[in-house]
């Protein structure tokens, strides 16, 4: 039994997919872009800890993403208790340490 009506099982399709490919199209900016940015920086080591970690999350949220998308296709539900919502999540929580450590410059109690 699907649990959305066929138009918004439809649109939660759609919605998921430009999620991924949003999360695609932002990674990709950040590969192409962050040597630039490392070299005009202050801090350039902070930039590649940005840059590696994003890019380390970027295949996290695609497939929990993608797995949305094909939930709500195929079934009709967006079960968002999948193991892709683990690692998404949890990449979430190791970029924002990453990231804080690299927008302070190290300093262990912004952390």
């Amino acid at each position: 039994k699907k649990l959305f009506p066929a138009g918004i099982q439809r649109l939660a399709f759609w919605e998921e997919l430009a999620n991924a490919i949003s999360i695609l199209v932002a990674n990709w900016v950040v590969w192409r872009n962050s040597a630039y940015w490392a070299n005009h920086a202050v801090h350039a080591e902070d930039v590649m800890i940005v840059r590696m970690f994003a890019l380390l999350h970027c295949p996290c949220s695609v497939s929990y993403h993608v797995v949305l998308a094909v939930g709500c296709w195929h079934r009709g539900v967006r079960d968002r208790n999948t193991w892709t919502r683990i690692l998404d999540m949890g990449g979430v929580h190791v970029c924002c340490v990453a990231f804080s450590w690299a927008l302070t410059h190290g300093l262990a109690w912004f952390v």
